[in-house]
């Protein structure tokens, strides 16, 4: 199967910034906002949007358009440890994936992880987490969903 995947990243941050401030490698705010967006250990608010589009799916080669919503949500647990959790939404539309000349659309199925992550960085410059994740049945077509 070919797929070919765009992968839009929506990020409400001020554009990043190319100054350095000392030779000590002090990080931006505008940095660390852009590095933060692509970490889903980050103690920031945050809410990717991934869109994705695939050809050739299924047995008569059809399309697929995902939009995946991923807002991602930190709590402080303690001093020393945060829970940062990030739910996957996708949003799907589909043709001719199932049967030639049909179409779907609707809700995925819906996943979500919870991140137990230290509050400071290993070194000031790892950031590690372990948890669950869990895959729910929320498809509104079954051809949307993993059963």
């Amino acid at each position: 199967m070919k797929n070919h995947h765009m992968t839009l990243l929506i990020v409400f941050t001020a554009a990043l910034s190319a100054n350095v401030y000392s030779s000590e490698e002090i990080k931006t705010k505008e940095q660390q906002a852009a590095q933060s967006a692509v970490n889903p250990l980050t103690t920031s608010y945050w809410i990717p949007i991934q869109y994705e589009y695939s050809e050739n799916v299924g047995p008569n080669k059809g399309t697929r358009h995902t939009t995946n919503i991923q807002p991602i949500i930190p709590f402080e647990l303690s001093k020393d440890w945060n829970l940062i959790t990030r739910t996957i939404i996708p949003i799907i539309s589909q043709s001719d994936v199932t049967r030639a000349g049909e179409s779907e659309s609707g809700l995925g199925d819906i996943n979500s992880t919870f991140f137990f992550s230290p509050t400071e960085a290993v070194g000031g410059v790892w950031t590690h987490g372990f948890g669950p994740t869990f895959n729910f049945n929320t498809a509104s077509h079954e051809a949307l969903g993993t059963k």
